[in-house]
């Protein structure tokens, strides 16, 4: 396993767009949680606040800045790290020479995975405090404040670290299913916020208030936006859905031709 290791880390150093897509997941989402918090602060101290008939605060200004958009828009960002660790490979027709090398796919699959997840977590990490520290910035600027309790912020960032692994090891794969790396991209993209918005209109409308536990993308939000059990709840639907797609993922690329 640790030569697989080492030639994934090498494969992930040397593939420019993942220097890329860390630094634009590292500073986008910062900038974002900034003019997130500066403009919740200026709407509440402009007289528009819950007392006021307007939102209440915890709608305006997300605990840390890990709002659902900042979290989405790290997870866009890094889902191509997940897709590239197959795709690439199967583009370029480098898969063969990878198992050339490691004859024991299961040891190749497995590498694969911990590498994009320590990287990802590594990422979210470091991600994670620019959003704060973008948050905290735009509070001040806006002269507002919100405060949030260590326990609960430290349980928010865990869950926020686990949704976007989970987000990244769906592209994953989805790219080891199907062997395309853009439709590896595609997928929890395209279904975190196209398709199942549209679903949930659908539910509102029909009043099917059980959908949301039972949307892959939608759990990963709720686990964001919602505490205590119901967020862990959420959490696991959304991990479920993860493991649902990344065992086949395994037994198939374990059992057929490269």
């Amino acid at each position: 396993m640790s030569a697989v290791l080492r030639y994934e880390w090498l494969r992930v150093v040397t593939v420019r767009s993942t220097w890329v897509l860390v630094a634009l997941g590292i500073a986008l989402p910062g900038v974002l949680a900034f003019f997130l918090a500066w403009a919740g602060a200026a709407f509440i101290n402009s007289g528009n606040d819950g007392g006021q008939g307007g939102p209440p605060d915890g709608e305006i200004l997300a605990p840390l800045g890990l709002s659902p958009a900042t979290v989405l828009l790290l997870a866009s960002l890094l889902v191509t790290i997940g897709a590239v660790a197959f795709g690439q490979e199967y583009r370029h027709g480098l898969i063969r020479i990878t198992l050339a090398l490691f004859p024991r796919r299961t040891t190749v699959f497995f590498g694969k995975t911990i590498m994009v997840i320590l990287v990802v977590v590594a990422t979210s990490i470091v991600a994670i405090t620019s959003v704060i520290v973008g948050n905290r910035f735009g509070l001040a600027v806006g002269d507002g404040t919100l405060e949030v309790e260590i326990s609960t912020a430290l349980l928010l960032i865990a869950r926020v670290i686990v949704v976007i692994t989970v987000f990244t090891l769906i592209a994953f794969a989805v790219t080891a299913l199907s062997r395309n790396q853009p439709l590896g991209i595609l997928v929890p993209i395209v279904g975190a916020a196209v398709v199942e918005p549209i679903i949930q209109a659908i539910a509102l409308i029909q009043d099917w208030t059980w959908i949301v536990w039972v949307l892959p993308f939608t759990g990963g939000i709720e686990a964001v936006e919602t505490t205590g059990a119901e967020a862990w709840g959420h959490l696991a639907v959304f991990v479920a859905w993860m493991l649902a797609l990344l065992i086949p993922s395994w037994v198939l690329f374990v059992r057929r031709d490269a």
